[in-house]
């Protein structure tokens, strides 16, 4: 796992926070009775308990004998910029990101204070009987205070219970069918990442059913519409441009876990000049044609 606390030197913002202590990580399950193949969603809230929060970071490990893994969604989070996407890695999912603002809590007009705001959920499927403990390992979170002081936290584990049979309740999933959010992409370069190369950074938010996956193609020519026409590669910020002459248009593509797509698009930094454009060429080539076609039938047509 990424070491957040060095990642974030240059991220924490200037501000400042009384230390106060007892903010938690808490694993959340609106079901702690489950049945053998039947599908339990457990949340990762962050309470922050009057602090102040800029980044968190943390594994969450589950007994791979009681539980399969299915997958981690991070729609809806408070988490504005993961370092680390929440991701399988054996029988652990590892997580970390930052909340540029800070975090102090959900807030709203209709009660006072603020309430634990949602990092990411996970969803399993019971494989056998017997207790699933769910532990939060290695979990740190860093004070919004402009020093990176780390915050007294709170992890407790969250038990399970997997049991031959329960009822199940028939709970109709709402349908996500909005798009990521926009962004716009940015060719950069860094003497730090890729040698000295140019790449492009991206990065958005859903809040829905959450990012799956970003997809990045490169062409050199006008910009097109027609996305299909598009070779795409699955890709992670930053990226590593293949065209280094930087005359190709980038477009990338985010999908949400419900298939709802947005792409945006960098243009061409070294876009071809006039005369190098194909279009150009074949109709420089036709008139031509054309001219010397008319100019022959004029010269050679019968009196």
């Amino acid at each position: 796992m990424k070491n957040l606390l060095l990642s974030l030197g240059v991220l924490s913002l200037l501000g400042y926070a009384e230390p106060a202590f007892g903010a938690a990580l808490v694993l959340q399950s609106e079901r702690m009775e489950v049945g053998v193949g039947q599908e339990v969603s457990v949340l990762l809230m962050l309470d922050s308990q009057d602090e102040i929060l800029n980044a968190v970071e943390g594994a969450v490990v589950f007994p791979q004998e009681v539980l399969q893994f299915v997958s981690a969604r991070d729609g809806d989070s408070v988490v504005n910029l993961w370092v680390e996407r929440p991701a399988l890695a054996g029988d652990t999912v590892f997580f970390s990101g930052v909340m540029p603002g800070g975090f102090s809590g959900v807030l709203s007009p209709y009660y006072r204070g603020g309430r634990p705001g949602k990092l990411f959920e996970m969803t399993f499927v019971a494989k056998e009987e017997g207790e699933a403990v769910l532990l939060l390992q290695g979990a740190r979170a860093l004070l919004h205070d402009g020093e990176g002081t780390l915050a007294d936290l709170e992890a407790p584990p969250l038990r399970l219970s997997v049991v031959q049979e329960t009822p199940e309740e028939a709970v109709a999933a709402p349908q996500d069918v909005v798009a990521p959010e926009p962004f716009t992409p940015v060719i950069s370069q860094d003497a730090n990442l890729f040698d000295g190369k140019w790449f492009v950074v991206f990065v958005t938010q859903d809040k829905g059913s959450g990012v799956a996956r970003y997809e990045v193609a490169e062409r050199r020519g006008e910009a097109i519409q027609n996305y299909a026409r598009l070779s795409w590669r699955e890709a992670e910020s930053p990226y590593l441009l293949r065209d280094q002459e930087l005359k190709s248009t980038v477009y990338v593509k985010v999908v949400d876990w419900a298939g709802n797509e947005r792409t945006a698009m960098a243009q061409a930094l070294n876009p071809f000049p006039w005369y190098e454009k194909y279009l150009v060429w074949i109709i420089l080539i036709v008139v031509i044609l054309v001219f010397l076609l008319w100019g022959f039938l004029v010269r050679y047509r019968p009196n």
